[in-house]
């Protein structure tokens, strides 16, 4: 492997889910959530992070995907709220880089991770 393709794997972010993400956005839960894999929202993110906007706080970063497969959380908590979450149309991950989950969350992070999908910002 050649010194430019070393730097060009570089510069690829490792992105990993935190549990809660895994634990609360799911179809029976009122969040918003995604229909795909684990992977494929970590291909999504990865695909799209060029697009990132800093967060609202220092080391949180928004991606914006496209909303396919993705559904809007609802307000009130129902039952039935799998069949009541409209389709997103529009959808921002939200991620925390290691210095972030460190001193806001108290998290430490392996070194591989570079950052972490903290949630799914679905909206109808």
């Amino acid at each position: 492997m050649s010194e430019s393709d070393v730097s060009a794997v570089a510069e690829v972010p490792v992105i990993s889910i935190h549990r809660t993400v895994k634990r609360r956005h799911t179809p029976s839960s009122r969040l918003s959530h995604f229909t795909g894999t684990p992977e494929e929202l970590i291909e999504l993110t990865l695909d799209n992070f060029s697009k990132g906007k800093k967060g609202r706080y220092k080391g949180s970063l928004l991606v914006p995907v496209t909303p396919k497969g993705f559904f809007a959380h609802v307000s009130e908590k129902d039952p039935r709220v799998e069949s009541f979450k409209p389709v997103a149309k529009s959808v921002d991950i939200v991620l925390h880089n290691r210095e972030r989950l460190k001193t806001a969350d108290k998290e430490e992070l392996p070194e591989s991770i570079d950052w972490v999908i903290v949630s799914i910002h679905a909206y109808a």
